[in-house]
């Protein structure tokens, strides 16, 4: 049973929503499926005290641990790839009187491990742009292969980890680096990751290092 402490309480309809994820095969007991984001099941700002129980036909084969919903079958579960599991999160309001306030069901299928990382083509990038150049301006490509034979495993996703409040953006699905804003104010050099995940389960992932050299000549 956990409690979260959230500010003061009101009434309002239960919400429902459903997601599908993918848990590898004979995951064992301890694995991490899902992280319960208590704040996009319920409205954070009318209730005070949220518990989170369990619900659904396979309830037994997992667990909660704060906001994390845990393998909890000993020692591992036994189902097998294209097999599925279905458990539901609720989350009840603790006032006078304890309420249903969301449910969050969850699909998950078995599927195949995920073994092999994105890899970064190269293990810096570095580029230049002008300073002067127009917002959205490409400024590199960073790219990252991943060996695993499932789409879902070697599906690859970019983001900057590391100095993402710098005025450049990056494309989740291509690596294209791009200025966000103009870069007048901008420091004459940039540092930034970028990190590349694998939609598989387990995720995997890797990370670069990105140098951006902001010149007052353009280069063209």
């Amino acid at each position: 049973m956990f409690f979260f402490l959230l500010p003061a309480s009101a009434q309002n309809p239960v919400h429902y929503e459903s997601r599908d994820l993918r848990l590898f095969e004979r995951a064992p007991r301890g694995t991490t499926v899902y992280v319960v984001q208590v704040g996009t099941l319920v409205d954070v700002s009318t209730t005070r005290y949220i518990r989170l129980s369990l619900s659904g036909p396979d309830k037994q084969c997992f667990r909660l641990s704060e906001n994390s919903l845990k393998v909890d079958e000993f020692p591992r579960l036994v189902r097998s790839k294209g097999q599925s599991y279905n458990v539901s999160i609720e989350a009840h309001g603790m006032e006078m009187l304890e309420r249903l306030l969301a449910v969050l069901t969850l699909h998950v299928m078995v599927s195949a491990r995920n073994r092999h990382p994105p890899t970064f083509l190269d293990r810096k990038y570095e580029a230049e742009v002008f300073r002067y150049s127009e917002p959205r301006t490409r400024i590199l490509v960073v790219q990252a292969s991943d060996e695993d034979q499932e789409d879902y495993n070697k599906r690859i996703t970019y983001v900057i980890s590391k100095g993402y409040l710098l005025p450049i953006d990056i494309d989740p699905g291509s690596g294209v680096v791009s200025s966000r804003a103009r870069l007048r104010e901008s420091a004459s050099m940039m540092q930034a990751e970028v990190t590349a995940s694998d939609d598989g389960s387990p995720r995997l992932s890797d990370t670069v290092n990105l140098t951006i050299y902001v010149r007052d000549i353009s280069g063209k």
